[in-house]
């Protein structure tokens, strides 16, 4: 009995194709979306953080993440950089907190003398110079007429 390649290869294709598309791989991607989706961080404990907190930690983890990517011979990883809440979930309780406050009067946008940082609150702005601009004094000066802006 004599069998041709062309029908080897013929059968091959047919049986890869029905063994595709017979394949469980949609359910394992439906199981991933289900854990994702049951990873949602609680509000209430973000209820109980301060605007103030979450702004100030915002700000710690972004500096890390500056000096990180600053330092590219820096390849290990902190501990203490990862949190229980993340970086997305400050992030989207910042901006429903700032959705429901009301920002009618103009807020008075401080710079850094130094560099090119802007800041809102003013004890911030101090914290950043006394920080990273040790022993250089100016004082901060307003921008943008002193109302609040998107860079």
């Amino acid at each position: 009995m004599r069998v041709s390649i062309l029908s080897i290869v013929s059968l091959t294709l047919a049986l890869a194709n029905f063994v595709s598309g017979h394949s469980d791989d949609a359910l394992h991607a439906r199981e991933y979306v289900d854990d994702l989706s049951l990873r949602e961080t609680n509000t209430d404990v973000l209820a109980d953080i301060s605007t103030r907190d979450l702004i100030s930690e915002l700000s710690e983890r972004l500096e890390r993440r500056e000096e990180y990517v600053d330092d590219l011979s820096l390849r290990e990883t902190n501990t203490d950089v990862l949190a229980d809440i993340s970086t997305r979930d400050l992030i989207s309780e910042l901006s429903e907190r700032l959705e429901r406050r009301d920002w009618g009067t103009p807020h008075r946008l401080l710079k850094c003398p130094h560099c090119h940082r802007q800041f809102i609150i003013p004890t911030n702005l101090v914290i950043h110079i006394a920080e990273v601009h040790s022993g250089q004094t100016n004082q901060p000066k307003p921008v943008n007429g002193g109302k609040a802006g998107r860079r």
